[in-house]
């Protein structure tokens, strides 16, 4: 079995379960942002998107001093040491005790299987609200919540954990957006409901908007997804994933629907 390694500080080290652990977003201790990017044929996706979002949100937590850093050699060094063609990478940069980190993790694509997405995910509800704070629109490390959440919708058999608002409004995965579809309208939470601006989720509403895909982007309640005719998730390793049962009651068809069927498409166009 081959040896993999981490890149932190600049300095490539033997990959441990301990190690990666301590760069694992809501395990990691101190005040930092995240990124996590697809990489094919040793092209990482949308990276200009990615770093985009990580020197933004470095600023917003006062992080200013490493934010105009190219990272472009490490992710190239962190991929030639594993002999990594297509991988999952996940890049951290934090601030503990006074010093600045940069953490990288890369790993073969685990390829949950094309038969699994295909079949789609099943979510649960958390009991947990999520708002919109300052920190929303910031992937950051304080992960912890959402992290738990997953786990614990995880053990029972779930693939997705989805948080709705103080208001009852939907918000977002646990590492996911959230896109329903009802009578052939696209619609998916505003930012200002407390989501995350995912970098899938700004692909799939520009390619909705070219191809005059009728959307609406923002506040919507549980009830609309459960009454819609076809949903999916998106995140920047599943991409499109189409939402089968929430709270084990089923979405539409159960079935890969149209509009979900026709994004999928320009997506995989895009990242092909």
């Amino acid at each position: 079995m081959n040896q993999f390694y981490l890149l932190l500080d600049g300095q490539l080290i033997p990959a441990s379960a301990k190690l990666k652990r301590l760069l694992t977003p809501g395990l990691m201790k101190g005040r930092g942002v995240f990124e996590t990017i697809l990489v094919r044929g040793k092209k990482p996706l949308f990276w200009k998107e990615h770093v985009r979002r990580l020197r933004q949100g470095l600023k917003c937590l006062g992080l200013k001093a490493i934010a105009n850093r190219s990272f472009t050699h490490e992710l190239s060094a962190i991929l030639h040491q594993n002999h990594l063609t297509n991988a999952r990478v996940r890049l951290v940069v934090w601030k503990q005790k006074k010093r600045m980190h940069v953490g990288w993790v890369a790993e073969p694509l685990e390829g949950r299987s094309r038969k699994k997405i295909n079949q789609g995910f099943r979510a649960a509800v958390a009991k947990e609200r999520k708002n919109q704070t300052n920190a929303s629109h910031i992937k950051s490390i304080d992960y912890r919540r959402l992290r738990d959440a997953y786990e614990k919708a995880h053990t029972k058999g779930f693939d997705e954990v989805i948080f709705l608002n103080q208001d009852k409004q939907l918000v977002e995965g646990s590492r996911a957006n959230i896109f329903f579809v009802k009578n052939r309208c696209l619609y998916t939470p505003a930012l200002s409901c407390g989501c995350l601006g995912g970098i899938i989720r700004q692909q799939i509403i520009r390619i909705a908007r070219q191809r005059k895909i009728p959307l609406r982007v923002g506040h919507f309640s549980l009830e609309q997804l459960l009454a819609s005719d076809e949903a999916f998730l998106t995140n920047s390793i599943i991409e499109i994933v189409p939402l089968m049962r929430v709270n084990h009651q089923p979405i539409g068809k159960q079935r890969l629907g149209p509009v979900t069927q026709s994004l999928r498409k320009a997506l995989f166009a895009i990242c092909r």
